[in-house]
């Protein structure tokens, strides 16, 4: 059986990741006119092989975790490929969930792999779905946002299955169902961070900002209507309507008594349309 090892500090990226495997594996080759599946590739091998993964730290990317997946479930695909993962440390989500500051740091890192990313790297295996299934949720964060399609949370802090639990409506305004749901994702599940995260470019805002409150939408663009008052800079206009969603849940008596405690944290979020960038601040 032919062996390769996979060392986490001598790869710096998924491209070399790829080229090492390509030349140490001899992999067969996409057909032309296709892209190249990594997956495919190591699932077409017919020689017993196997990889050995040193990870020498613990989620310092999560391009890497995304990789790991991959083999693994190659492994799964193959009987001749065997994969064997060492160093591993306890599962990344709940390392996150420790503090309210791990789950930022691991949102931010998120959003920094996101800006170079053209694919995202969440896991969507049926492996996790199995898992989630089984043993249920225990996302790190919750995300209140708007539903614009353009701002998914997901991809934006390259998550995968069961990490966040997001809650939309547009115009990220913070009623009740919003709020009870809050409750609920930061109280039952314990997720320790709360994000508020408005966005660039938003309807509701510019329809509140031109004075928009007819029909349906109108309960929406009122409400922020009231929170924005006579501002006319559309960025100065999300950031108070950021704000405003902040204030609300840490009024909320189940939520202060944890953020009290020191067992969650309420921050605000931007997310730029433009460039796909996410600015935190704190409430």
């Amino acid at each position: 059986m032919r062996e390769i090892r996979l060392d986490e500090e001598a790869i710096t990226d998924t491209k070399q990741l790829e080229q090492t495997l390509q030349e140490q594996l001899q992999l067969p080759q996409a057909q032309p006119g296709s892209t190249p599946n990594l997956q495919r590739q190591l699932e077409a091998i017919c020689d017993p092989t196997r990889i050995v993964v040193i990870r020498r730290e613990w989620n310092r990317s999560q391009w890497f975790d995304q990789a790991c997946t991959t083999l693994e479930r190659a492994s799964t695909n193959n009987y001749f490929l065997d994969v064997d993962i060492q160093g591993q440390q306890p599962d990344a989500i709940a390392q996150a969930r420790q503090s309210p500051q791990a789950a930022l740091e691991r949102l931010r890192r998120g959003n920094a792999e996101y800006l170079q990313a053209r694919h995202s790297a969440g896991n969507i295996s049926q492996e996790l779905i199995d898992q989630l299934f089984e043993e249920g949720q225990s996302p790190y964060a919750t995300v209140l946002t708007c539903s614009d399609s353009r701002v998914v949370p997901e991809h934006a802090f390259m998550c995968g299955l069961g990490e966040l639990f997001c809650i939309r409506t547009a115009g990220n305004v913070v009623g009740p169902s919003e709020m009870a749901s809050a409750v609920y994702a930061c109280s039952h599940l314990g997720t320790p961070l709360l994000v508020v995260m408005g966005h660039t470019h938003c309807g509701a805002i510019d329809a509140a900002m031109r004075g928009g409150q007819r029909g349906a939408v109108g309960t929406i663009t009122a409400r922020i209507t009231e929170v924005i008052g006579a501002e006319t800079d559309p960025l100065k206009a999300a950031r108070l309507n950021v704000q405003e969603g902040i204030y609300r849940l840490c009024t909320q008596p189940e939520l202060a008594s944890l953020v009290s405690q020191g067992k969650l944290a309420i921050c605000g979020a931007l997310y730029y349309t433009h460039s796909g960038k996410v600015e935190f601040w704190e409430s």
